[in-house]
């Protein structure tokens, strides 16, 4: 059995005037899946803690917990208890999510001390350049896919439960900061990057080009 617990709060982890209340219940399970994802698990039971400001309108909570039923029931996932309290500010969310897996197929963090490659699976960067967007930009950002990247991350639990279970595979996490400040938690040892090899998406290039930024700043760090 994997077990982990992630919390969001407001005002640190997100803002209410720029997250809405569907996507803000993807997040808060999504981040916990993808802890479980990286040790190779499959979430089965979750538990809910959500402490809430004052005067919090019941419609904000309905739509959180429609959204939320309908990603808990695309991953299989029962919600079995949890509790709720009052908040003197910011609204704060906590999961903790248990699932399962094989013992031989449980991949560490610390994976890395033999020679091999470094993967992804996926594009690097568009979630920090979303949020940058967000956080310097008053108007209407014109690049919404990079927006959707920060604030619906990927759930990658099938292809992270395929690599657990390949024999090449000697370790796995899920990136939160960037590759470079997660590197040294998968290895002791030296890595070598290609950053011409660091997939990016389109839209986080036109981006960074429109705003005059490096792009390998948001994937890298």
């Amino acid at each position: 059995m994997v077990e982990t617990t992630d919390g969001l709060v407001e005002g640190i982890h997100f803002r209410l005037n720029q997250i809405s209340m569907e996507q803000l219940a993807f997040k808060a399970l999504a981040v916990n899946i993808s802890d479980l994802s990286a040790m190779g698990a499959r979430p089965q039971r979750a538990h809910l803690n959500l402490a809430l400001p004052k005067d919090f309108p019941k419609s904000a909570l309905d739509t959180f917990f429609s959204s939320l039923n309908s990603q808990l029931e695309k991953h299989n996932i029962s919600l079995v208890g949890g509790d709720l309290s009052a908040s003197p500010g910011p609204l704060f969310i906590n999961f903790h999510l248990a699932g399962v897996m094989k013992q031989e197929y449980v991949q560490w963090r610390k994976g890395l001390e033999k020679a091999g490659i470094l993967c992804v699976t996926g594009t690097l960067g568009s979630s920090a350049a979303g949020l940058w967007g967000l956080e310097n930009f008053k108007e209407e950002m014109a690049f919404e896919n990079l927006i959707e990247a920060h604030f619906l991350p990927p759930v990658l639990t099938s292809e992270a439960c395929w690599l657990a279970e390949q024999a090449e595979c000697q370790g796995m996490m899920d990136l939160s900061d960037g590759l470079f400040s997660d590197l040294h938690r998968l290895t002791s040892g030296k890595v070598s990057v290609d950053c011409d090899q660091i997939p990016m998406t389109a839209d986080l290039l036109a981006f960074s080009s429109l705003k005059q930024r490096d792009p390998l700043q948001w994937a890298l760090c």
